[in-house]
């Protein structure tokens, strides 16, 4: 129910396309997969199912255990397909410990060019080119290859243990940011904290805020923030993350995510902090519905 709207998308789009019924696995409030309701889901299931996963959330960046779903998923006939995209340069990757049957990756998570990306396929009989006509990339994608984009993706690639090198270093400035806005304010929510989470990733909501008023005061500060994932940092809906993990509409709209970079720095941190609890304080001050976002 919390995965990625391009995954939701495609899966609506592929029942379609073939008949399948479409199912969708509930979260708890904390952001974790209910595992027995998925358990459920494949017992009375008259065939195998294609069970599709991210691995961890890009809103939330709570962690999933991918390893557990792959072997339910298994146990029942199916198979797992994970979306990786979220953990490429944040966690180490191993294909083999999650039993993963397919798995994407995309090259701009770690610096590489926008627009190319890759597949893991154990079996390829579980794979059906999107796009026939040629055969390149060994058969599973038509059309020329983009070499410039596959290039800089190898030589990010390459760069991979630097990155995960500095990921504790992320860690604890995510956790100082949240630790500074929920002593400074009143009704702070960090949702999924309670979970394992990527390093760079923390949603933050506020009691009695509107968080597109305070998006667009924040970035009139300086300060870069979405109101949810980065690829709808312009919908005006409130996350379907947070409302999946049952959180009531005002709340979710009040929340906005921070994401954090292996360039951020200390004084980065302090200084979204400092906006951040001065602008909500601000907002509090006015009235959500009268908060007009001026310039610092």
């Amino acid at each position: 129910a919390t995965e990625h709207r391009a995954v939701l998308a495609a899966c609506r789009a592929a029942a379609a396309h073939t008949g399948a019924t479409l199912h969708s696995i509930p979260v708890r409030p904390d952001g974790e997969l209910e595992h027995e309701a998925l358990e459920r889901l494949l017992a009375r299931l008259p065939g195998p199912a294609l069970v599709a996963l991210h691995s961890a959330n890009n809103e939330t960046g709570v962690e999933y255990r991918v390893f557990e779903i792959a072997d339910r998923a298994h146990a029942a006939g199916g198979h797992l397909v994970v979306d990786a995209i979220q953990s490429l340069g944040k966690r180490p990757v191993d294909l083999g410990v999650w039993g993963a049957d397919l798995a994407t990756f995309s090259g701009h998570k770690i610096g590489a060019p926008p627009g190319v990306g890759a597949v893991f396929v154990r079996d390829d009989a579980l794979f059906t080119p999107l796009l026939e006509g040629g055969g390149q990339e060994r058969g599973r994608r038509a059309g020329t290859e983009n070499v410039p984009g596959i290039v800089g993706f190898g030589v990010a690639a390459g760069h991979l243990p630097e990155r995960l090198a500095a990921i504790e270093a992320t860690a604890r400035l995510r956790d100082r940011l949240e630790d500074t806005l929920t002593r400074a304010l009143d009704g702070v929510t960090v949702h999924g904290r309670s979970r394992p989470r990527l390093p760079n990733t923390s949603f933050v909501s506020f009691a009695g805020v509107r968080g597109d008023a305070l998006r667009i005061a924040l970035d009139l500060a300086g300060v870069c923030v979405s109101g949810g994932s980065a690829c709808a940092s312009g919908a005006i809906e409130p996350s379907h993350v947070l409302r999946a993990m049952g959180v009531d509409e005002p709340r979710a709209r009040s929340a906005v995510r921070f994401s954090l970079g292996p360039d951020t720095t200390p004084a980065e941190i302090e200084r979204a902090a400092e906006h951040t609890i001065r602008l909500v304080r601000r907002q509090r001050r006015r009235g959500p519905c009268t908060d007009a976002p001026t310039p610092p």
